[in-house]
């Protein structure tokens, strides 16, 4: 299973005054690699990042951007590198933070992962894509001891939430726990989850 990256876009804050507008060098770059990442034109978001970057090699949304494009061309290790000059320039960065562990999931570097993810929690405790991924990384690499804490607290977070539902639920499936697997797994057919649906017909009728 593939981790699931936010790809959060956040653009470079511009700081406005009265009718005077102050930008960074390079935001103009960044905002045209966002557009052609939204495009599906990475490699030409990659381009204009980099552009950025020469521009002004202390803007983290530039190297955060590129690592997004490297992520949607499967560059994990571009993608990492980037991430981590963003969190060198800004060591706050939650989004880089995420990412990048998810980045490391895809490289099935979990514990590292796991690391990444307990950062982002630890600057942003209501972050549900942390608990998700980091929940995703703890199961490849074979630790399900605090799995279920992870998809509990997403839960928590977002009661709507059917990736984690459908989780959870096939956690409780394995450890045969069938009454609460399929409770999980029916709130995921209500929420849209098409797999959750083929698993209540399978396990739960």
């Amino acid at each position: 299973m593939k981790a699931f990256s936010i790809k959060v876009l956040s653009l470079s804050c511009i700081l406005c005054i009265s009718l005077s507008c102050f930008a960074e060098p390079g935001d103009d770059l960044i905002k045209s690699g966002h557009q052609k990442i939204e495009s599906g034109d990475f490699k030409g978001a990659v381009t204009d990042f980099t552009k950025a970057v020469s521009v002004n090699p202390k803007a983290a949304d530039a190297y955060f951007g590129r690592g997004v494009a490297n992520d949607d061309m499967q560059n994990y290790k571009e993608a990492i590198a980037d991430y981590s000059s963003a969190i060198k320039i800004n060591a706050s960065y939650v989004n880089a933070y995420l990412n990048r562990g998810v980045s490391k999931t895809n490289l099935e570097q979990y514990k590292e992962a796991v690391a990444d993810f307990d950062k982002a929690i630890e600057l942003d405790p209501k972050n549900e894509d942390a608990y998700y991924n980091r929940a995703l990384a703890k199961g490849f690499s074979g630790d399900r001891k605090s799995v279920m804490e992870d998809y509990n607290k997403v839960i928590e977070l977002n009661n709507k939430s059917g990736r984690a539902y459908l989780n959870r639920g096939i956690l409780f499936l394995a450890s045969g726990d069938k009454t609460r697997a399929c409770d999980d797994l029916k709130k995921a057919t209500g929420l849209g989850l098409k797999i959750a649906e083929e698993l209540v017909k399978k396990n739960c009728e």
